[in-house]
């Protein structure tokens, strides 16, 4: 007769034989580990990278908290596919609160599934964004922002966030502050001064007319120097008549 104990013994033996010979087969069973598609750098999730930087496009993502009114951003490691746009949002983020802005340039819904992800380096898209605004910026920071992206292809949360520094564009072609009166600009050209007054030189005998009277009158004039000269007088010379040389030139 064969004792319980002893049955019950080998039942056990043979379930134990049967689990190690089993544990091999089902550890290299498809579905036991990782996707045979899923391929390196892309897991699942919300694995996107974005950066916002002040810098040509390199090898690595870099990241400016402060940038100029016109600046680039990266985006890296997003999923492939034919529809895969990013949904583009700037706002205003405190401490800057009063005033707005406009954005000039810059697609605010680059494509960005152009291929499969292939880890923080794999750029997928780079758009460059101008910035004007108004209202008071801080006097060494600029205009606070704050950056948000919705990227399609996440498995879960799709949203990135970005906050930085933009400061101002500087004014082109503002007109020049005219000059105060009186004073000159130091690019301005000299002004002109008028010309001394020519005097006028006629002949003695002819009067400044040229008419008969004025040369009866220089005549006398002269008749009357050349007796009173002759005579040792002094003879008082008219007003406005100067003898220029001795051929009788005068400068009236």
């Amino acid at each position: 007769m064969a004792r319980p104990w002893a049955s019950a013994a080998a039942a056990l033996s043979a379930i134990g034989v049967s689990l190690l010979i089993a544990a091999p087969v089902a550890s290299g069973a498809p579905g036991g580990g990782a996707s045979e598609d899923q391929k390196p750098g892309d897991p699942p999730g919300n694995n996107g990278v974005v950066k916002v930087n002040d810098e040509e496009l390199d090898d690595i993502p870099n990241n400016d908290p402060h940038v100029d009114c016109v600046f680039n951003v990266d985006f890296y490691n997003y999923d492939e596919g034919d529809d895969y746009a990013a949904d583009v949002e700037f706002t205003l983020h405190n401490p800057t609160g009063d005033g707005t802005f406009d954005v000039t340039s810059g697609d605010l819904a680059p494509y960005i599934g152009e291929d499969p992800a292939g880890g923080g380096k794999d750029v997928d898209a780079r758009e460059t964004y101008r910035l004007e605004f108004t209202g008071d910026p801080h006097p060494q920071q600029g205009y606070h922002v704050k950056l948000t992206i919705h990227a399609p292809g996440s498995i879960g949360a799709d949203v990135k966030h970005k906050v930085f520094w933009v400061q101002p564009c500087s004014e082109e072609g503002a007109e020049p502050t005219p000059p105060a009166p009186g004073h000159s600009s130091p690019n301005s050209p000299p002004e002109e001064q008028p010309a001394p007054p020519v005097p006028t030189v006629v002949e003695a005998g002819f009067g400044p007319s040229g008419d008969p009277a004025g040369q009866e009158s220089a005549a006398g004039t002269w008749l009357v120097l050349v007796l009173a000269l002759t005579a040792g007088s002094a003879v008082l010379v008219p007003a406005g008549l100067v003898p220029l040389a001795r051929r009788g030139r005068y400068e009236i």
